[in-house]
Parts: structure tokens; sequence; C-alpha cells
């Protein structure tokens, strides 16, 4: 029956951090390489403050005609994290996406991040049968 995976089983661990510094170019740049649709962002060396999506850079820079090479990440930014547990149902998981209006959600574990799921991952799992 669908649905019936846990977030941890169709998360994606493929995780890529952008300091909060940095312009919204090299963000764009980064979702592009990679195939991606959001980056975590950094202060410091490790402290995760928030992510940058795709449509925070459509909407927030390209939309208002900002200069992407002089915008900083941490002015786009989403923020707070909202996250699920890594054992939650994706069923679980769309709920939240649905009610949040939300593409993406961090992936917790024992209060540590661990991985993201999209919309598109369950997706995927639900046309998968999984």
């Amino acid at each position: 029956m669908p649905f019936e995976k846990s977030v941890k089983d169709v998360m994606s661990t493929n995780l890529i951090n952008i300091n909060s510094e940095e312009k919204v170019a090299k963000a764009a740049r980064l979702l592009k390489e990679n195939k991606i649709g959001c980056l975590f962002v950094t202060f410091g060396k490790k402290t995760i403050a928030g992510i940058v999506t795709e449509p925070d850079i459509v909407r927030k820079v390209v939309a208002e005609e900002l200069d992407q090479n002089e915008v900083s990440i941490k002015e786009v930014m989403s923020k707070p994290l909202i996250t699920i547990d890594a054992n939650a149902s994706i069923t679980e998981a769309y709920y939240v996406m649905a009610v949040k209006r939300l593409r993406h959600l961090v992936v917790t574990y024992k209060e540590k991040k661990i991985g993201i799921i999209s919309v598109r991952d369950i997706l995927y799992a639900k046309n998968r049968g999984e």
C-alpha cells in the first residue's frame, strides 16, 4: 500500500551547505551543478540556520530584479527550519508540507539533521508503489 514507507526510506542524504554570507549567484550555481532544489545555510562552520530553495531565489531575487551577485543568502533564506523525524511516515511528511505550504522538510534523527525530503521524493515513492 502506498505511503507506508518512512521518511528515512525516501529522503536524500546529498546535503550541500552554503555559508549565509555567500551571494545568491553561488547558490544558484550549486543548485544547478548538483541538480537539487535546496541548500542548507550555515552560520560559521557548522551551524545550520535555514535553507535556501529555488523558489526563494526566484521570488525574492529574480522577481524583484535584484542583483544575484550582490544579495547574500541570509537575506533570502527560509527560516526557521521545519523538521520531521526520520521515522515518521511519508504521509505525515506530506501532510506537514501541505499544511505549511513547503516543498522541503529537514529530516532529523535524535535531534541531528540527517537528510532532506522533498515533495518530489514523496511523489516518486508513491509512483513506485512504496
